[in-house]
């Protein structure tokens, strides 16, 4: 069982485990001989599931938004591997602050056009993406609310940056903003690697801060039974074994394990 084998590795192990899932890049088979193919890496999935959404081979319709979603999610993921937080479980992990200082530290959102402009409006765009799937988010700062919309497109142009002020309308307190997806891809793939450089150097005690994010969000679990990127369907979080969060776990006639909720 896995959570058996995971929990009986030291850390070390458990760093090496997670690193090379965590990195492996998307057009690539899972190969490892520990553990097999049984535990994937989320980002893998992200990466794998942002190439399939712009498939080149798909002339009629990419999936602009899905993708922009997907990357929004892996700077969400990636910010709380960075900064050793885990949301909802240790303190001062809030998404937003853990969201844009991600940004902020490897310059998501800085162009030279606009070298200070701030990253939250693309959490707010994360906002509206993730909770709505629209392009419009609001915020209430004290007694003042604020409206964000969003235009995104996708234009395979270094020149154009992610991120870039439209328009206000200050009488009704909105904010335009242009976002281009390709340029969102293009700097969330260079913060990967850019995260795996100060890994390698172990910056601020990144490798502790790696495995503990990891015992709660490092691993999805597969069936053997159903196809799933060409590989396997995902069907339990390995968090759900690691954590002892009391879920009772089944498995169905098709031989899928299913989590039927809190004893």
């Amino acid at each position: 069982m896995f959570s058996s084998y995971y929990e009986n590795l030291t850390n070390d192990d458990k760093y090496k485990f997670g690193y090379n899932r965590f990195f492996k890049e998307p057009d690539s088979e899972i190969d490892f001989d520990d553990y097999g193919d049984k535990a994937k890496s989320s980002l893998y999935m992200i990466r794998k599931d942002i190439n399939h959404c712009l498939d080149k081979d798909v002339k009629n319709y990419q999936a602009m938004w899905a993708c922009t979603a997907l990357i929004l999610t892996g700077i969400d993921f990636l910010s709380q591997f960075y900064f050793g937080k885990v949301t909802n479980i240790d303190k001062k992990s809030e998404t937003n602050i853990l969201f844009t200082q991600f940004c902020n530290e490897f310059s998501i959102t800085k162009n030279k056009y606009n070298p200070n402009i701030e990253s939250n409006p693309l959490y707010y765009l994360r906002n509206s993406f993730l909770h709505n799937y629209g392009l419009k988010s609001s915020t209430k700062n004290s007694t003042k609310k604020k409206n964000y919309y969003f235009n995104v497109f996708n234009v395979a142009n270094p020149d154009i940056p992610v991120l870039n002020f439209h328009a206000e309308n200050k009488q009704k307190a909105i904010k335009y903003f242009n976002v281009n997806l390709w340029s969102l891809k293009e700097v969330f793939i260079q913060s990967i690697y850019s995260y795996k450089n100060k890994l390698d150097d172990n910056e601020c005690g990144l490798r502790k801060k790696f495995v503990h994010t990891q015992n709660y969000y490092g691993f999805v679990l597969s069936s053997d039974e159903i196809p799933y990127l060409n590989s396997e369907i995902v069907t339990i979080s390995a968090s759900s074994i690691l954590n002892n969060s009391n879920m009772s776990i089944i498995k169905n006639s098709s031989g899928s394990y299913v989590n039927t909720g809190r004893n």
